[in-house]
């Protein structure tokens, strides 16, 4: 989902991590300070 919006090639396995991370704590129900983080750091 996240490599099929952006591409790092150098960075792709460190940016999977943080992506892993946002979606783990989206099923925390976090899921609007993660959107508010998102859009502002983005």
């Amino acid at each position: 989902m996240c490599n099929s919006t952006i591409n790092f090639e150098d960075k792709s396995s460190r940016f999977d991590e943080f992506c892993s991370a946002i979606f783990f704590l989206a099923q925390e129900n976090h899921l609007n300070h993660i959107e508010y983080f998102w859009n502002n750091v983005t």
